[in-house]
């Protein structure tokens, strides 16, 4: 691992994005959220605004090196050296989907 990171940031377009991603005071909607990734096998959620540290995703088992959001905020993708691309929730921080790629060189 070279210590690389990865960031992506989400950042409600309107008041009417916000209420249709459910709770208005709902931290992962209301306010702009970073994502990282690193060499430690995780993705981190900051709040951008405090850099006070959400939530922290696990599940990874090499590096991540990849993170992005859905456009509606409520989906954030990470993509790691162990050929895996997750699905996480990010409200919650449950995994929804794990792909496993094979025979592609990521």
């Amino acid at each position: 691992s070279d210590g690389r990171r990865s960031l992506s940031r989400f950042v409600p377009e309107t008041s009417e994005r916000q209420s249709d991603a459910g709770r208005i005071d709902d931290p992962y909607t209301a306010a702009a959220i970073l994502a990282s990734g690193a060499a430690e096998w995780t993705v981190r959620l900051w709040e951008v605004s405090t850099g006070q540290a959400l939530r922290t995703l696990e599940g990874h088992q090499a590096g991540v090196h990849s993170v992005a959001w859905a456009p509606d905020g409520r989906v954030l993708a990470s993509g790691a050296d162990d050929r895996t691309v997750r699905l996480w929730e990010a409200s919650t921080g449950r995994l929804l989907q794990l792909s496993q790629a094979t025979g592609v060189e990521l």
